[in-house]
């Protein structure tokens, strides 16, 4: 038998800033996945959380980059981030970018790695563990980064510099443009705050007496 381990991960929203996923959210992709269980869609699943971000393990047998694994990871990410909304969290669905995409949801926003391999069933054999780690706004190169003491210089640099910025009265000054930043819910907030702005009428300067 060809099982494929997919682990699908997202932010959709979170408690007071990046911190973690709301119980309700858990609650929501939990549910979610013992449904697919159920109608054999999945054969296990697991879900976990690294800071804000929720990661579906999953174990089936149709494939990497299967739509409908893939489909039902957008679906539930969809049905977290409704819960996030209810409940007025931050950045709720920010790591969905696409509308509404078809088949592999490779791209739209969601982390995705998947593994297939061989498991056979006839006689006795020994347990096959695997790990996962995940990490949320991480790479390699920032674990040389982080790890490496060459790097302690370049950080006290960016540390001071960050320093000077702030106390200039700057903040976010690495921030993209509205139009361009990831978090959907921010996005959103700040269009329907835009609406309510009203220009007033220039008022003249008084004469002086």
């Amino acid at each position: 038998m060809r099982l494929t381990l997919s682990v699908i991960k997202a932010d959709v929203g979170s408690v007071g800033g990046h911190t973690k996923p709301s119980s309700r959210m858990l609650a929501t992709v939990e549910g979610e996945v013992a449904k697919a269980i159920c109608n054999g869609l999945l054969i296990d699943g697991f879900i976990c959380h690294t800071g804000d971000d929720i990661a579906i393990v999953m174990t089936h047998t149709r494939g990497e980059g299967s739509s409908e694994v893939h489909q039902f990871a957008w679906k539930t990410f969809l049905a977290a981030t409704s819960v996030a909304k209810m409940s007025g969290l931050y950045g709720a669905g920010q790591d969905l970018l696409a509308d509404a995409p078809s088949g592999n949801i490779r791209g739209a926003g969601p982390g995705v790695a998947e593994l297939s391999f061989d498991h056979s069933l006839s006689g006795p054999r020994p347990a096959e563990s695997f790990m996962v780690f995940a990490a949320d706004r991480f790479s390699e190169s920032f674990t040389d980064f982080f790890d490496n003491p060459a790097w302690d210089e370049v950080r006290r640099r960016a540390q001071r510099k960050a320093i000077e910025m702030r106390s200039q009265g700057w903040s976010g000054a690495a921030m993209l443009p509205y139009s361009e930043l990831e978090y959907g819910g921010f996005r959103d907030t700040v269009s329907a705050l835009v609406k309510r702005f009203r220009l007033r009428e220039e008022r003249k300067p008084e004469a002086a007496e």
